[in-house]
Formats: C-alpha cells, sequence, structure tokens
C-alpha cells in the first residue's frame, strides 16, 4: 500500500449524517473528532457511543457517521474536524531470518510517513517566526494562558492592562476628573487624555481627537452636524460650490479636523501671478492660460453656422472672453488646423491644395494639440480662411521633420516668412508673429506653401500685439484626443510660464485598461511632477458625466487634484443632480439638456454652464451673455457692395457688440445712394435704429448710413452735402435694446 495524499486533517461545516475520510488510516483508534459548536465550546467525539468509521486500512479512506455532529451542523456556525492522530510509536517486530512480507514493510513505512504527516499538522499551528521577519504571527489568532509579564520587553495581558492603567490613574495628580488626568481612546485607537482636545499646535491635538463618522445621522445643531451639512456641499456640490481642492491637509482619516478641512476649503488665488514673470521661459510664448482637450473643449455642440459657432457659443470661448475682459486686451489664441467637427465651427475656415496628411494620436502626441496636418508635395498649401478678426498670427509647426515652408498672406501676395526644419525641434515650435493684411472685402488667408521636404504645420495663434506675448487663452484641443497619448515634454512646457492650466482630457480615455490605462496613468504621473516643479495651477473639469466615482480614469483625476496644491477638481458628474449622484444618460441629455449625447456639451445649457464654473475658479464671470454682448474683440463687416477705403486692420470696417451696444467703424469708398453695404450677423437682440451722417471728408462733403434694427447699413446721399465724398467713414455707438434669448 502506499501514502497516496498529504492530507490527514478534513473539516466540515455542514452536512452528515456521513462524512468522508479522504485520506487512509491504519486503524480507528487513529480516528479523533472533534465538534466545535455554535457557542465556541468544542467537544472530542466518542467511537462507537456519538461516531461509527468504517474504511479502515483502506487505501481510499472511510466513512465517519455521526447524526449527533449533523445535529449541530445543520444550524451555521458549527464544525466537525476529522483529524488521524496516531501514537509516536513503531509496533512491528521483524525478526532475523524471518520471512519477508512486502507489504508488511510497506505498512512500517506508511505509518512513519503519516507520523511526518500529523508532526508537519501540528507544527502548522504553532506560533512561527515568518522566514526572514523578527516577529511571530499569530495570524489573527488569540494567544491564551499567557503569563503576567514581569521583563521590560514580554507580552502584556489584558488582565495586567488593566490594572497598569487602573493604577495610571489612581496615581494622577490632583482630583481624579482633571482632564489631564481622564483618559480615554481617540478614533484611531489610541489612547489620549481629555486635555489634549484643547490644542491647536498640531493635527494629533485638538479637532484630531474627535471622531466623526460619514454614516451617521447628527442632530442638527451638533459639531457632527455641522460637518455633515458642509460636507454635503462638497460631496453633492451646488451651482456656486463647485471646487473641490486639493488642500485637505494632514488630519487623520476619521477625525472632525479632516472633514472640516475637506469642507470648508479656501479659494485660492486666480492665476499663478508669479508663473506670469515666466511667460517666455518656456517653448510655449506669451501670458497664457493653456487648454489640452478633445472635442469637448474643441467646441463639439456650439454650432456651425457664422454668428452662431464656437467664437459665440463653446465655454472655450466664452471663458476666454471672460480673462480677456480681465487683462484688457481681445486676443483669441490658439487654433487647431481644421474648420470644424460637424457640430461646432471655428473661426476660419482650412482650405488645401496638393495631398495633406492628418496625423493623431500617438503619432501627433508631441504637439501641441494632438494633430498636425503633413505634406511632403512640393508646392502643397494649406490657408486659414478668415474675416480679420486679429492684427497678427503665428503659425504653429512641427520642427521634428525636416523641410522648408514660406507664409505668406493673401493667397501669396505677399510672402511673410520662410522656415527651414532640421529635424532637431521637438513638435512645439512657432514662428515670429506677423501683421495681417485684409482684402477689400475686411477678409484675408493666411497660407502656407511646402517648398520641400516633410512639412507639419499643427496650428494658428490670432493675435492682436506685434511681440505674440499678451495673455492669450490657448485651445489645444481636438476632436477624438485621448490623454494617453499627450507626450511628456508637451504636459512639461504646458506647465512652464503657464498661469494656469486646464486638464480637459478624459473622454476618449473613459473605457481604458489594461495598457491603456497604465498610460493615463503614467501622464497625470506626470502632470503631478512638472505641476509641482513649475508651481502650475491646475484646473481639472471632469467630463464623464454618466461614468460611476469608482470609475479609473474618474480616480486619476481626483488623484491629481489631490497631489498638486492648489488645483481645482469640478466632478461635474456630481453636480447635475441635488443628491450628488452620477445620474443615467436620459438625464443627462433629455431631463436636463446638459449634453446631446451623454458626451458632447448642449449649446443651450451646458457649454454656458461649463464656463461659468471653470470662469469661477479662474476669479471671471465667463457668461454666453458677455460672450456676445460685452466682447472687445472687433469683427469685420463682411461687405457686399462696397470695399474697404483703407486696406489695414486699423483701417477696415468693423463692428464688435460691447458694453450692451455695438460700436461700428464704417470706412468704405463712396457707392450709389440706396446702396446696401453690409448686414451686421449675430446681433444678440435689436439694434436702436436711426440714421447717422459721416464724417466730412477732407472738403466737407458727407452721405447718410442707416442702421435698421437688424442690422442692415444703407448709404444715402447727403441732401445737405454739396456732393459725394471721397470716402464714407462713421464712427458710431448705436445702443442694443433687446438682448433676446440669452440668459
Amino acid at each position: 500500500m502506499t501514502v497516496s495524499t498529504t492530507d490527514n486533517v478534513v473539516t466540515y461545516i455542514s452536512g452528515g449524517p456521513a462524512f468522508p475520510i479522504p485520506y487512509r488510516f491504519l486503524q480507528n483508534s487513529d480516528i479523533e473528532a472533534v465538534l466545535v459548536k455554535q457557542d465556541g465550546s468544542s467537544e472530542t467525539l466518542m467511537q462507537g457511543t456519538q461516531y461509527a468509521l468504517a474504511g479502515e486500512g483502506s487505501q481510499s479512506g472511510g466513512t465517519l457517521t455521526s447524526a449527533y455532529a449533523a445535529g449541530f451542523l445543520a444550524t451555521p456556525g458549527a464544525s466537525l474536524t476529522i483529524s488521524r492522530v496516531m501514537d509516536a510509536v513503531q509496533p512491528t517486530d521483524l525478526r532475523n531470518q524471518g520471512r519477508y512480507f512486502a507489504e508488511t514493510h510497506e505498512n512500517v513505512f506508511d505509518r512513519l510517513t503519516m507520523l511526518i504527516q500529523q508532526g508537519f499538522s501540528i507544527l502548522k499551528r504553532a506560533l512561527l517566526r515568518p522566514v526572514g521577519k523578527n516577529y511571530y504571527d499569530a495570524e489573527g489568532r488569540r494567544i491564551a494562558n499567557v503569563a503576567d509579564p514581569s521583563e521590560q520587553q514580554d507580552a502584556v495581558t489584558k488582565q495586567h492592562m488593566e490594572v497598569y492603567v487602573g493604577s495610571l490613574i489612581g496615581a494622577g495628580t490632583g482630583p481624579i476628573n482633571l482632564a489631564s488626568n481622564v483618559l480615554y481612546i481617540d478614533p484611531n485607537g489610541i489612547t489620549r487624555t481629555v486635555q489634549g482636545m484643547s490644542g491647536s499646535g498640531s493635527a494629533t491635538s485638538g479637532a484630531g481627537l474627535i471622531g466623526y463618522g460619514d454614516a451617521n445621522a447628527y442632530a442638527p445643531n451638533t459639531v457632527g452636524g455641522k460637518v455633515k451639512s458642509l460636507q454635503a456641499v462638497v460631496e453633492s456640490p451646488s451651482s456656486s460650490d463647485l471646487l473641490v481642492h486639493s488642500q485637505l491637509g494632514q488630519f487623520a482619516g476619521s477625525t472632525i479636523g479632516r472633514a472640516i478641512r475637506e469642507a470648508n476649503y479656501e479659494r485660492y488665488s486666480t492665476l499663478n501671478e508669479i508663473n506670469s514673470w515666466l511667460a517666455n521661459s518656456g517653448a510655449i510664448k506669451g501670458h497664457k492660460v493653456n487648454i489640452l482637450g478633445d472635442s469637448i473643449a474643441f467646441g463639439a455642440g456650439a454650432g456651425t453656422t457664422f454668428g452662431n459657432s464656437i467664437p459665440e457659443n463653446a465655454w472655450v470661448r466664452i471663458l476666454g472672453n471672460a480673462l480677456n475682459e480681465k487683462y484688457g486686451i481681445f486676443s483669441y489664441g490658439f487654433v487647431t488646423p481644421y474648420t470644424t467637427n460637424g457640430t461646432g465651427t471655428e473661426i476660419h475656415t482650412v482650405s488645401m491644395t496638393g495631398t495633406w496628411t492628418e496625423l493623431f494620436d500617438a503619432a501627433a502626441g508631441h504637439t501641441p494639440a494632438g494633430y498636425a496636418r503633413e505634406s511632403t508635395q512640393a508646392n502643397a498649401t494649406l490657408g486659414f480662411n478668415q474675416s480679420v478678426e486679429s492684427s497678427h498670427f503665428k503659425i504653429w509647426y512641427d520642427g521634428s521633420v525636416t523641410g522648408s515652408f514660406e507664409i505668406s498672406i493673401n493667397g501669396g501676395a505677399t510672402i511673410v516668412d520662410t522656415i527651414t526644419t532640421t529635424g532637431i525641434g521637438v513638435g512645439l515650435e512657432v514662428s515670429s508673429t506677423y501683421a495681417c493684411s485684409p482684402l477689400a472685402a475686411g477678409n484675408t488667408n493666411y497660407r502656407v506653401r511646402v517648398i520641400s521636404g516633410t512639412v507639419r504645420i499643427t496650428g494658428i495663434s490670432y493675435l492682436n500685439d506685434s511681440t505674440g506675448l499678451e495673455f492669450q487663452l490657448n485651445n489645444f484641443s481636438r476632436d477624438g484626443r485621448a490623454g494617453r497619448y499627450v507626450a511628456e515634454n508637451v504636459i512639461k512646457e504646458m506647465c512652464r510660464g503657464c498661469r494656469a492650466l486646464i486638464w480637459a482630457l478624459a473622454a476618449n480615455d473613459r473605457s481604458a485598461s489594461g495598457a491603456a490605462l497604465l498610460d493615463y496613468k503614467q501622464r497625470i504621473d506626470w502632470l503631478i511632477q512638472y505641476a509641482n516643479q513649475y508651481g502650475t495651477r491646475l484646473i481639472i473639469p471632469d467630463f464623464l458625466f454618466i461614468n460611476a466615482d469608482n470609475n479609473a480614469i474618474r480616480q486619476e483625476l481626483m488623484r491629481l487634484a489631490l497631489n498638486v496644491p492648489n488645483s481645482t477638481y469640478i466632478p461635474f458628474p456630481n453636480m447635475l443632480h441635488i443628491n450628488g449622484t452620477v445620474q443615467p444618460a436620459a438625464y443627462i441629455t433629455t431631463t436636463i439638456n446638459f449634453t446631446y449625447d451623454d458626451v458632447h456639451l448642449s449649446q443651450s445649457i451646458g457649454h454656458r454652464t461649463v464656463a461659468a464654473a471653470i470662469g469661477e475658479t479662474l476669479g471671471v464671470k465667463a457668461s454666453k451673455l458677455d460672450n456676445v454682448t460685452n466682447n472687445a474683440r472687433w469683427r469685420p463687416l463682411n461687405l457686399s457692395a462696397a470695399s474697404n477705403q483703407t486696406l489695414t486692420y486699423a483701417g477696415i470696417s468693423k463692428y464688435r457688440f460691447y458694453a450692451k451696444g455695438m460700436d461700428l467703424l464704417l470706412n468704405i469708398n463712396p457707392v450709389v445712394s440706396g446702396t446696401l453695404v453690409a448686414t451686421v450677423p449675430g446681433i444678440p437682440g435689436n439694434l436702436l435704429g436711426r440714421q447717422y451722417r459721416s464724417m466730412p471728408d477732407a472738403t466737407g462733403k458727407t452721405m447718410l448710413v442707416n442702421i435698421s434694427a437688424s442690422g442692415a447699413i444703407t448709404v444715402f446721399t447727403d441732401a445737405g452735402s454739396s456732393g459725394v465724398p471721397t470716402v464714407v467713414s462713421l464712427q458710431v455707438r448705436v445702443p442694443l435694446v433687446r438682448v433676446a434669448g440669452f440668459a
């Protein structure tokens, strides 16, 4: 026979009355059955009276039958342990020159093997020291029958500790009820004195010593109740309480001090003023707020028609106008080199000749917006076409490839620069700043033409400062961009010299797992590293509207906020319902119309709300009403039957809606009386229509300019003038008498 199993113990917590014994036993007396009852008491059962055995000596084991044990195991909490327990003797006597019986010898070996197994079974239940460790591991079990300690390093029994603590209390100076003599166990299980509650010098005194439980329902007028109400502000924020700051302090996890720190946060300075002095220290020049985003930040859902598109409706541009107002400029900043994503159209249109290839994801991870247009075809052109809305521009390109290209204005009429790349760049290169030159109708074209090699264009910036260093909100966003593809150097340079960095990349990573999730976590690590290195203010809007709080990407956004001082995490998924819980797609899209597809913001609600929330974190009031009625950015008149008299940005005819009125600058060549020269688009309401007399020319001649309530501009002969002037010039402010459709 053999010993074919290493088992010598089996335990049952249910079943019976027949309990299989899955190991061999040589004789019935080797079996021991111990019943542990529900009250924790144990009983060694008696063979013959409380159980019977079958299978003695069988290779496959046997069966213990006990109706008595089965009665206890019918109720949870009891167990039956069946062990093979043998006397450590060798009862076989082999005589000299006796017959050799293999079975007899084998039984001797089997018995020795079973005794070895029995020894190991006992050893496993002993108090052992793990390999390489200097302590004994009781595996969470009690150690009973311990003697009272006598030496300094002896273990302490419960009774001895109770006696010792009682002696300390009895030995206290003064009355027993002095705060310095009254002991209690703090929320983290440490013995303290009541006197410590009055302290304020550290997080382990005062408020750090009072317990607090999230699940408890505290009475309204107690400290716990007040903390609960403050905590509700953080966990279920209202429209005026949108921020969760990372400055949580170092109070222990369950103390009242930490709960107050989490809820009663301090709003920090709007922009990183120290970083503003470092505006030229990195690859991205200028006083700036940078945005790294996807289609949500690009402007999906903002609209596609002129006067009702990204510049007017997208949250980024609403925010940009508020920041421009704060800093007294009207720059538009960076724009990705394409026109529209289908639901949002930018300030320009992009046109191409020849062959251009789109690069994105990992192939363009080293570029500012994670996107580039590449061409290797000589004379291929890439044009940015727009009405002249800024006085200057600059072109962004990828210097990590080798090639040459020229930059020109108005279809090549004026070449302003030729740039050669040698392959040593990093993907964040940008040209000098160039002045625009409008055409007669007020529009213009900025063109890149490939001369040789490989050319990659990554964007364009529209500015109103020849140095290119004025404040600008750079929207480095594109459709489909995922955070996990952003290169380390991009994150580093976005943090340098930046007043604030808005990390709005999560939507296209929301289902990431495995290697993709690890890549996203790496980007969060880089953000933590460089934001701390450069003292960068991070704004972290969470746009995963229907993903639960434990979503891996949402958890990474929270980790980012907690590890960068002065950062702000905005949990939009928890802000869209009064109870602070994440809602299903139908609620987000239909009930409150916050998005149109549970991912992208609606024009009417989503974009406005996000702009207001992020604006609050930056210390500005960002509203669509201000963006369309109080926007200092001039827009050229699209002249339909006239031409500009002066072809400069300062001299062309243009308008703006500012301070709840329309400012109009008209500077055109004379036209036939009754000519409709232009219609102002996108009027936020009605104008106070009236007729104005143009400014006299050098000889005193004038014309009449009629501006209707709908913005139609018509020029008529002035009966009081001696003739037609050489130029029709008008500078006037037209009141807005009604602003419609805006909150």
